[in-house]
């Protein structure tokens, strides 16, 4: 029973990066940022080239061995830890440059709680690259994640001239597609 009960854990945790990150390379592929090929989809609207690479890279992961998964997962966590702190500094600024700009939820403590979550997630990135910390990935994911940045950046170069020709209108109905439609309906 607690077998089952470890692989059942292991199957909602990699089901719930699974399809997020499949919709992610959707989302990317509609605005241009990466190959359009991954914005494709099935009649019910999932990724399907998405769901594909996911799919392959997740089968690849157990056979790189204990030090690179190690070395993956650290460099996922910075990524992670890189994501909440790109959220929270953002809902700052939206709240300083649009501050009567109507939000279907309102955080408990305003903006203070924008800052101080934009202020503790970086430290814990910065803290993440810091050999003497705790909070070190090591160098391997070090490496690894300033890597991967930079195959984001080229990929974002690449991809400019395909989005020099969208307006802002198309680019973002492209990445946000229906959200963005339904937050102005409600809004």
């Amino acid at each position: 029973m607690l077998i089952l009960g470890a692989i059942a854990g292991l199957f909602t945790t990699w089901n719930g990066f699974f399809t997020p990150s499949a919709n992610l390379l959707m989302s990317m592929g509609r605005g241009k940022l990466v190959f359009p090929f991954f914005a494709r989809q099935n009649s019910g609207g999932v990724a399907v080239y998405g769901q594909l690479f996911v799919l392959i890279l997740s089968c690849c992961g157990p056979f790189l061995g204990p030090n690179l998964t190690d070395s993956i997962t650290s460099f996922s966590g910075a990524a992670f830890i890189l994501s909440w702190m790109i959220t929270a500094w953002s809902r700052v600024m939206c709240r300083v440059r649009y501050p009567d700009k109507k939000r279907p939820y309102r955080i408990p403590g305003g903006i203070a709680t924008g800052i101080f979550a934009g202020t503790v997630s970086s430290a814990a990135f910065i803290f993440m690259f810091v050999p003497s910390s705790p909070f070190y990935i090591g160098a391997t994911a070090v490496k690894m994640f300033f890597g991967w940045l930079a195959v984001g950046f080229l990929f974002y170069l690449v991809s400019f001239p395909q989005r020099r020709k969208l307006t802002n209108e198309e680019l973002e109905m492209g990445v946000f597609g229906s959200a963005l439609s339904d937050a102005e309906k409600e809004g």
